[in-house]
C-alpha cells in the first residue's frame, strides 16, 4: 500500500513525556528524522543508558523494565547504584528471594546463576566478589557515547595503557589518532566531563584488567572470517575482539590469519597470494584454549 495524500497537521511533541524535557530533531538514516531528549537525567534515557551498559559488559538477564521497576522504587539511579544493590533491599522492594538473588548474581557476573538452584551457593559466592573485571575497550564501549562505540574503544585500549589517560584526553589528542574524527572527539571530551562524578562512583567497583589481555596471542591480531563457520561469524568475532583481536572484512596484506569455513573461496584464494596463514574453526578454537 502507499500514501497518495495526507490530510490535516501532524502534532509533533516538543517535550520529552518521560522528563518533560525539550526535544530536539535529528535526522536518521534513510532521510528519518526522530525526536531525542538530550536530558542526562531523563528516566527513559537513564533505563537505555544502563541497559546498554550491561550489554556492553557480558551481562545477561536483566531486562528493561527490571531497571525500570528499579528505578520506579528509587534504587537505581546510574550505573554504579547496580553494584550497590543488595538481596535484602530487593526482596523488601517486592522482589522475590530467587529474583533478587539472580539479580545480584547477573550484575556481579557469575557463571550461569539460573543452574544453581541453591540460593545459599549464589550468596556465598557473592561474597567474595568486590569489583567486575573488564579491559579498557569494554569499559568505553559500555558508556555509549555518541558516535564512539566498540571500534574506537578498541583504538583507544591500543594508543594508551590506562583509562585515566583515555577520560583525560584533550579534543586536540584525540583528533591526533587515526580512526578518530572531531565529531568523535569532541562527544568523549564532553561526555567525560558531564559525567565525571559518575564516573568516578562507577570506577570504585571496576578492575580494569589489561594485563592477560595484552598477553594473549590474539592481541594485535588481524582475522578475517569466510565461508560458512559452525559456531557462526558473529560468535567468533566477539570471542577474537574480547582477546584483544580484530576482525576485518577484507584479506590484505595486514591480514594474521583467514579462518575459511565451506565455501571460502576466493578469500582464501587471495590470503593464499598473500601468503596469508589459513586457519579452520578447530585451530581457531585451539588458540582460544591455550590463552
Amino acid at each position: 500500500h502507499k500514501v497518495k495524500s495526507s490530510k490535516g497537521d501532524v502534532n509533533i511533541p516538543d517535550t520529552c513525556s518521560s522528563c518533560g524535557g525539550k526535544l530536539s530533531e535529528e535526522n536518521g538514516a534513510d532521510g528519518t528524522l526522530s525526536l531525542v531528549c538530550k536530558n542526562p537525567s531523563c528516566p527513559a534515557q537513564n533505563v537505555k543508558n544502563i541497559d546498554h551498559y550491561l550489554k556492553e559488559t557480558g551481562v545477561k538477564g536483566i531486562s528493561e523494565s527490571t531497571i525500570n521497576k528499579l528505578m520506579e522504587v528509587g534504587m537505581l539511579k546510574n550505573r554504579a547504584d547496580m553494584y550497590r544493590l543488595t538481596i535484602e533491599d530487593l526482596i523488601e522492594n517486592g522482589f522475590t528471594e530467587r529474583t533478587a538473588v539472580l539479580i545480584v548474581a547477573r550484575l556481579w557476573k557469575i557463571d550461569s546463576p539460573e543452574q544453581e538452584k541453591d540460593n545459599s551457593i549464589l550468596r556465598q559466592k557473592l561474597k567474595h566478589i568486590s569489583k567486575i573485571s573488564l579491559t579498557l575497550e569494554k569499559l568505553f564501549s559500555s558508556f555509549g557515547i555518541e558516535e564512539a562505540g566498540k571500534e574506537v574503544g578498541r583504538i583507544l585500549s591500543k594508543k594508551y595503557d590506562s583509562f585515566d589517560k583515555i577520560r583525560n584526553a584533550s579534543i586536540e589528542d584525540l583528533e591526533s589518532i587515526d580512526g578518530i574524527g572531531p565529531v568523535t572527539a569532541k562527544n568523549i571530551v564532553d561526555f567525560f566531563l558531564k559525567n565525571k562524578k559518575e564516573v568516578d562512583d562507577l570506577l570504585q567497583f571496576i578492575s580494569i584488567d589489561e594485563a592477560k589481555r595484552k598477553s594473549s596471542i590474539f592481541y594485535g591480531k588481524i582475522f578475517v572470517l569466510s565461508g560458512t563457520l559452525g559456531m557462526g561469524k558473529d560468535y567468533w568475532k566477539k570471542e577474537i575482539e574480547d582477546n584483544g583481536g580484530e576482525v576485518k572484512s577484507g584479506v590484505s596484506k595486514k591480514t594474521d590469519y583467514l579462518v575459511a569455513g565451506d565455501g571460502s573461496g576466493l578469500k582464501s584464494e587471495k590470503a593464499t597470494e598473500l601468503v596469508v596463514k589459513i586457519i579452520d574453526e578447530e585451530e581457531l578454537e585451539k588458540m582460544l584454549k591455550n590463552i
